[in-house]
C-alpha cells in the first residue's frame, strides 16, 4: 500500500511540475522535495546533472555558424 501510495504522491508532484513549467518554470520546486521525500537520493555536487546537460549546448553555436555559411544564410534579409 505505501508503494501505491508513493506512486500516486509522485504523479501528482509530476502533474504539478508539468503544469508549473509550462506556465513560468520551476517545476523543479514541486519534483526534488517530493522525490527526496520518497526516499530518492538527492544529486551529488560531484556528478551534477546540469553541467552534463549544458555541455550537450556546446557544439550547437559552432553548428549553427557552419550551416549559416554552407547555405550562405544571413541573419537579416534587409533588402
Amino acid at each position: 500500500m505505501a508503494d501505491l501510495a508513493g506512486l500516486a504522491l509522485a504523479a501528482g508532484a509530476g502533474l504539478l511540475a508539468g503544469a508549473m513549467n509550462a506556465l513560468a518554470g520551476g517545476g523543479t520546486f514541486a519534483t526534488m522535495p517530493t522525490l527526496i521525500a520518497l526516499g530518492l537520493p538527492s544529486p551529488s555536487p560531484t556528478r551534477p546533472a546540469t553541467s552534463r546537460s549544458s555541455l550537450a549546448w556546446v557544439p550547437v553555436p559552432g553548428l549553427i555558424a557552419t550551416i549559416w555559411r554552407r547555405w550562405r544564410v544571413s541573419p537579416c534579409r534587409c533588402s
